[in-house]
């Protein structure tokens, strides 16, 4: 078993009626699990809640589960480095993105005096090997869109990749999803993205993921 957190999109945690998490309160919020984990009795007042004793009432005597980030932009990949056990990469980024992200993971953990090498980071990849034109085209242009259209994540992932984003606002713009919001363009069929996703500069999905 592992525990994994992410920040998730504003436009999420609105609609549950929760503040968006800050990267204090996440920090805070592991730190917080660690100290239960360990037996402690917390009392905690700050930006992850109000715990004036907080104690589990069993503890196990085994090692506590490593606790996973999911981090795009700079300042998330810091914190998974300086307090996290491990960190998740989120799909379409280029190799030199990968390389400049395990690079901010393994400075913050040196800074905050952890052994970089002990914090695993993951890239995950979206992956179309041996499809026809169709089939990947589905696979990797549909959910590669999906993810640019996002508000938030689209950005950090074209900042990350130090892409146009004039190119990203041209594709939002597309005709096809003209007055929709976020949540009707997510019921927009896969083909329809697909087809749209042609839109985008040439090397943007052949750079960021698997193909052929």
């Amino acid at each position: 078993f592992v525990l994994g957190f992410g920040r998730g999109s504003p436009g999420r945690w609105q609609a549950y009626g929760l503040p968006v998490p800050t990267t204090r309160m996440i920090e805070d919020a592991a730190a917080v699990l660690r100290r239960l984990w360990a037996g402690e009795r917390v009392t905690y007042s700050g930006p992850a809640g109000e715990w004036p004793a907080l104690q589990l009432a069993e503890t196990i005597e085994l090692p506590p589960p490593p606790i996973l980030l999911a981090a795009v932009g700079p300042e998330t990949l810091a914190l998974g480095g300086r307090a996290f056990d491990a960190v998740v990469l989120h799909p379409l980024l280029t190799p030199e993105a990968v390389a400049r992200s395990v690079g901010r993971v393994r400075d913050a953990a040196t800074t905050a005096g952890r052994d970089p090498a002990t914090i695993a980071v993951h890239a995950t990849v979206v992956v179309a090997a041996d499809c026809g034109e169709a089939e990947t085209e589905e696979i990797v242009g549909a959910r590669s869109l999906g993810y640019l259209l996002m508000p938030g994540l689209g950005d950090a992932l074209v900042a990350a990749n130090g892409w146009d984003v004039d190119a990203l606002a041209a594709v939002r713009a597309h005709p096809r999803f003209a007055g929709l919001d976020y949540g009707a363009v997510k019921r927009v069929p896969t083909g329809d993205l697909g087809e749209v996703s042609h839109t985008l500069p040439g090397r943007w999905l052949t750079d960021a993921a698997a193909t052929g």
